[in-house]
């Protein structure tokens, strides 16, 4: 692993000269490397860098770390027409946090050709120019890559996406039989509301196979009960969901639709982690209270989190506090 972090010395030269040096391991596995805050580097450092990884025919896992600094949609569309020479890769994570010359165009045919792909991490945090287009043209890449069995994407305050941009999401998700781990973020997007959830959640409820799911809506203001609720009918067509991880602080969630979700949770036997933050919600303490005892029914559960202590908030109902049993 190689980081360097925040320097203005750093040009294309640096990612330029790694490159070179790569041709000469023909058996390499694994790279990972951080260029993130180096201002300096641009598409060209890119380009070079995966003109020679495409070499490396042995190459199973590439960890790369862009953020903050001059790629552009070119760049990204050049380096990933390098990445279809690998044809081993299992394993990609892409960083791009910050990086506000990415656009919808960036986001069209990523990961095209890597039939042998089984995990794809993409961040992109604060890109604030990647709007549902962005999205469609993600799903359409997604829908391709049916040997994927986990995805990690990262839309955090990218606040011109909405609702529409889910649905497009949601319709290449579906195609992804073989996925076992989703965890999506859209974390402080206030555009996004409980029809884009929904849509959302048609596509997810079409991936048979998952087994974790890990959704962030934190300040997503207009998700309510409604959003919920297509969430609670989503998760009981999955019949091998182990784990759920969600975090819908500060949505419009009240009583009926925490109460519902509970319901649901019931219904899923092969249940085995729990990790919730609804803090803000309109949740009453008999609510939660309610909710933990139904839990009790569930004899597969080993991990229960709900309402961690660091996010604990007063909402209209009471207090959300951390409950075990």
């Amino acid at each position: 692993m190689l980081t360097s972090k925040t320097s203005e010395k750093i040009t294309d030269i640096a990612p330029t000269n790694l490159g070179k040096c790569f041709r000469r391991l023909n058996s390499l596995q694994s790279i990972k490397l951080s260029f993130s805050g180096c201002k300096k580097i641009t598409d060209q450092g890119l380009n070079n860098l995966g003109a020679d990884l495409k070499r490396l025919s042995c190459l199973q896992s590439l960890d790369l770390g862009f953020a903050v600094f001059n790629i552009t949609d070119k760049g990204l569309h050049n380096f990933g027409e390098s990445l279809k020479r690998l044809t081993c890769i299992r394993s990609i994570n892409l960083s791009l946090a910050g990086c506000q010359n990415i656009t919808c165009q960036g986001l069209k045919n990523i990961g095209e050709g890597l039939e042998t792909l089984q995990s794809m991490a993409l961040n992109f945090t604060s890109c604030k120019n990647i709007l549902d287009e962005g999205l469609k043209n993600l799903g359409e890449s997604l829908s391709k890559l049916i040997s994927l069995k986990s995805v990690d994407l990262s839309f955090y305050d990218c606040d011109s996406i909405m609702d529409e941009g889910l649905k497009n999401l949601g319709e290449g998700l579906k195609f992804l039989t073989s996925l076992q781990s989703i965890k999506l973020d859209f974390t402080d997007n206030q555009n996004i509301t409980s029809k884009g959830l929904k849509y959302l959640n048609n596509g997810l409820q079409e991936c048979s196979s998952l087994r974790s799911i890990d959704l962030g809506f934190d300040e997503c203001y207009d998700i309510s009960d409604e959003g919920l609720d297509s969430f609670s009918e989503a998760i009981q067509k999955l019949g091998s969901l182990e784990s759920i991880t969600l975090d819908f602080r500060s949505c419009w969630i009240k009583d009926k639709g925490f109460s519902n979700f509970g319901e649901a949770l019931q219904k899923i036997g092969s249940l085995q982690s729990i990790s919730l933050n609804f803090g803000g919600c309109e949740i009453t303490d008999e609510c939660i209270e309610n909710f933990m005892g139904s839990l009790e029914k569930l004899d597969s559960l080993k991990i229960i989190d709900v309402f961690p202590e660091s996010s604990r908030k007063n909402s209209k109902g009471g207090q959300c506090r951390r409950l075990a049993i």
